[in-house]
């Protein structure tokens, strides 16, 4: 898949993953700790999460590079992809108790990876 198309997936997902975090702090947390802290407006939180997201989504082909034969190897195996799913869900633990933006980054880029391997998955190249 073309950059473009990553990008334009990990943003999707990052908008997800915000509604997820949004909806279990909802869920899980009394009614003021919805409430993002002072320091960090919704804007804040939007650039994080496309900048993060952005990022992650592109970061596979960085490091497995289209022009070579080493394309889709380490950085695009199903190994990360486990991996990379249970650091996504360690963060939501964190996030649901405090707010921090350097787990805000985590997170979103996370989600942004996730996203670029999900896409390559339904290639007929799949992951490695």
């Amino acid at each position: 898949m073309r950059r473009n198309t990553h990008i334009i997936g990990a943003m999707f997902f990052g908008v997800m993953a915000f509604f997820l975090l949004e909806s279990l702090r909802r869920m899980v947390l009394p009614s003021p700790y919805w409430i993002l802290p002072r320091s960090l407006s919704h804007v804040g939180h939007l650039f994080i999460l496309f900048i993060a997201s952005s990022i992650g989504g592109i970061l596979p082909d960085i490091l497995d590079p289209t022009y070579t034969s080493r394309h889709r190897r380490f950085a695009h195996s199903r190994v990360l992809f486990v991996i990379m799913i249970i650091v996504v869900v360690i963060t939501i633990l964190f996030l649901m108790a405090v707010v921090k933006l350097e787990l805000l980054f985590l997170y979103y880029f996370v989600w942004g990876y996730v996203s670029h391997l999900f896409l390559d998955s339904t290639t007929p190249f799949g992951l490695w």
